[in-house]
């Protein structure tokens, strides 16, 4: 997975393996082979974004940073504000693109797919812990409200810079949250701390065109 993540040569050739196994395995799937590649460095990229270490051990199973200083503190201080360019991994997903851009040299599509798709409750929970997470919805209201805001913000953030270094205009966004899950969180919990925060990304992207959780 290392290799497969750092070698652009190797990617692209797994990738498009990838591509030709799985029309031959399952042709009636529906989904054609396509000439994209994208730029992507697998799922999570934007906890790195937020200040969370990722890395994937050999069977891609990610390891995601659960001691981050918030985590027994609970103070926005220790979060700093995205820098587009600069904040976790995307000096490395900026590079990832161009790389993959030249070696594709125009035979292929190659999106940036190193993308802030998380919402905000799954990273708010990463951050400080499932169980902690629930009582603070219960003891520090405020604070909760406050760190998913600051999420949100962060997000925006990243995404308008995005659509200034890729000249591309705003639009309607997906948004993955897999906490969003009865009984792990209750509608009431939806509805008073993460439906306004997805207000607040639908208005900033003119709109919100699918919500994933793996859950129920």
């Amino acid at each position: 997975m290392e290799r497969f993540y750092s070698d652009p040569l190797y990617h692209a050739e797994q990738s498009l393996l990838r591509k030709l196994w799985r029309w031959e395995t399952f042709p009636d799937d529906g989904l054609p082979i396509d000439a994209v590649l994208p730029a992507s460095l697998g799922f999570y990229p934007e906890y790195t974004y937020a200040g969370l270490s990722v890395r994937y051990n050999e069977r891609g199973i990610p390891d995601i940073q659960t001691d981050h200083p918030v985590s027994s503190d609970p103070d926005l201080r220790h979060l700093a504000p995205v820098d587009f360019a600069r904040s976790g991994w995307m000096p490395r997903a900026l590079a990832w693109h161009d790389q993959l851009t030249r070696l594709a040299g125009g035979r292929l599509e190659v999106p940036f797919a190193a993308t802030w798709w998380r919402g905000c409750l799954d990273m708010a929970i990463q951050l400080r812990g499932f169980e902690v997470f629930l009582s603070d919805t219960v003891e520090r209201p405020d604070f909760v409200h406050a760190l998913l805001s600051f999420l949100v913000e962060q997000r925006c953030r990243w995404w308008d810079g995005y659509y200034r270094n890729f000249g591309k205009p705003r639009e309607p966004t997906f948004v993955g949250d897999d906490w969003i899950n009865v009984p792990f969180i209750s509608p009431s919990l939806f509805r008073d701390f993460v439906l306004p925060r997805y207000l607040d990304i639908e208005r900033f992207h003119g709109g919100i065109a699918g919500i994933h959780s793996c859950g129920n």
